[in-house]
């Protein structure tokens, strides 16, 4: 194979550990690590860390013709590891940093630029700003036209979907949500899918009865209440009646039913599900809070309980 070769060699001092190590597997069998510093629909171009002797280290730049390369390895850029490990808690400006190093790699076979893009696109979305949420739809459609990876895809509509409830416009999110679950690709989509759809029915309730305090009372008010009120916890609920091996999204689905059925006023049902949680779901993110949640109830249940019976001894002759 025949390569490129940039014929620069700088004689300073560099640390070994200065970036992560990128790894390039050629057709040929040779190996050749570095840090990768561009790719283009022909070549990449990688700097690599030489030994000049006399325990200085310098740099070299060499490019590849891509046609040569079976594939390719990416080493983590610096602080990567530490801000997925953080998820939705991560710092958004340092992962704007790193988003703009691994964008240009979306389309590259073995990249995790679609999974920063997505990270990033979660904790814009998690501001209260529309600048954001609008930069986080954009990010959205970008992973789903260019990465490489399918699943990053699929996560893309469901994060453009989750954009729409922000954003409260859930007429849109409702059918793309829809559209996920007709899809029926992959079992994962359809219960996040579910899910969605459950929070956007939970929206349209709160609305509904903040619109009508007296819906009850309302003729022409009171059936759409309930069908929403019961379509929204069919939705919640399906993952733990039919998906109940997916433990988070189950947990999560019990969380939005506890949502509802205080919304409706029916405590003793929320807690049910809060038992559940604890109960069938211990090893699950939401377990310590359902927990919580369970002990701040029974506090009050415990507290009423006395202040009735003090109410009936004064009231005794």
């Amino acid at each position: 194979m025949k390569a490129l070769f940039v014929a620069l060699l700088v004689s300073v001092t560099l640390p070994a550990n200065l970036w992560g190590v990128d790894t390039l597997r050629l057709k040929d069998g040779k190996v050749i690590q570095g840090k990768i510093e561009m790719i283009t629909h022909k070549v990449v171009s990688i700097r690599l860390s030489v030994d000049l002797g006399r325990g200085k280290r310098g740099e070299a730049k060499r490019s590849i013709l891509l046609k040569g390369v079976e594939f390719i390895e990416f080493g983590p850029a610096e602080n990567e590891e530490r801000l997925l490990k953080q998820g939705s808690h991560a710092s958004r400006t340092s992962l704007k940093k790193l988003w703009d190093q691994k964008v240009g790699y979306l389309a590259q076979a073995r990249s995790n630029a679609g999974e920063v893009g997505l990270l990033f696109a979660e904790v814009l979305l998690a501001t209260d700003s529309s600048y954001h949420w609008n930069e986080a739809m954009d990010l959205y459609d970008l992973v789903e036209s260019r990465s490489w990876n399918k699943e990053d895809h699929r996560k893309a509509r469901i994060g453009r979907i989750r954009g729409l409830v922000v954003q409260e416009n859930l007429d849109e999110a409702t059918k793309l949500a829809r559209r996920e679950i007709e899809r029926g690709e992959d079992e994962a989509e359809g219960i996040e899918a579910r899910l969605l759809l459950g929070d956007i029915g939970f929206c349209r309730l709160k609305s509904l009865q903040k619109r009508h305090p007296k819906w009850e009372e309302d003729d022409a008010v009171r059936p759409k209440r309930n069908r929403i009120y019961h379509e929204t916890l069919d939705h919640f609920m399906d993952a733990h009646l039919f998906h109940s091996t997916w433990n988070e999204s189950a947990a999560r689905g019990l969380m939005g039913a506890v949502e509802v059925y205080r919304l409706a006023g029916k405590h003793g049902r929320a807690r049910e599900c809060l038992e559940d949680v604890v109960q069938i779901y211990p090893i699950t993110s939401l377990a310590d809070r359902a927990a919580r949640e369970l002990k701040k109830v029974e506090q009050v249940r415990i507290y009423n309980d006395d202040k009735q019976t003090s109410k009936q001894e004064v009231s005794m002759p």
